[in-house]
């Protein structure tokens, strides 16, 4: 597995940030706390396997700040042997009487190609078939 691009969108402390990999070399996380370090790399968890963390919840995940309505997770394009996937998984948020609610979304792509039926748990099987690991 070979990663080729990190795009987060209010996931944590980063409102939008897109981190490309795409080039050969070393590349290192830097930066001040609560820069964003450690979102990126949960980010790219809860992308593949919906981790959410160290002991955390979806409700943990939103940005303070988010506007209502809008989304908040993560997209990891990667490439394994021949084949480029791109795998996204994203949280809406709604209210219930019990409080907020985070509804796990997902989807992915193989070469382009939009993958049918996708949903949070069919995406977590997939990548372990995949990728031959889990989070």
């Amino acid at each position: 597995m070979r990663i080729q691009r990190i795009h987060l969108f209010n996931f944590r402390s980063v409102e939008d940030l897109t981190l490309d990999l795409a080039e050969d070399g070393l590349h290192a996380l830097i930066g001040a706390f609560g820069s964003g370090k450690s979102s990126f790399l949960t980010g790219v968890r809860f992308a593949l396997f919906g981790d959410n963390g160290e002991g955390g919840a979806n409700l943990d995940l939103r940005r303070r700040g988010c506007p209502k309505g809008d989304e908040a997770g993560c997209e990891v394009t990667f490439t394994q042997g021949q084949d480029t996937y791109v795998a996204r998984r994203w949280l809406r948020r709604s209210n219930t009487k019990k409080g907020p609610v985070e509804k796990t979304h997902a989807s992915l792509t193989l070469n382009g190609n939009p993958i049918d039926g996708i949903t949070a748990t069919t995406l977590t099987s997939e990548m372990e078939s995949v990728l031959g690991m889990t989070a």
